[in-house]
């Protein structure tokens, strides 16, 4: 997802819960990869291209490293705040 690029997971749990928040591609039941495959070949460019954006969006609002510091960070100041 970070690389822009539409996601397609077999992977069922975490990783399909993800893509799908994101918006970021297709996810399928594990056996089903080569359904995933065609459905997103079937899509135009543009479609793949926004999968791609909303994936490196979701990535930089969520699981960046300036997002994640920014939650430690909040943490960490209730954390001294509760002190």
């Amino acid at each position: 997802m970070a690389a822009g690029r539409p996601t397609l997971t077999n992977c069922p749990g975490l990783v399909t819960d993800l893509v799908r928040e994101a918006g970021a591609g297709v996810a399928v039941a594990p056996q089903e990869i080569g359904a995933g495959l065609h459905e997103l070949a079937a899509l135009d460019d543009e479609r793949r291209a926004a999968l791609g954006r909303a994936g490196q969006a979701w990535i930089a609002a969520n699981q960046s490293r300036t997002a994640m510091a920014g939650r430690l960070a909040r943490l960490l100041e209730g954390v001294s705040r509760a002190r």
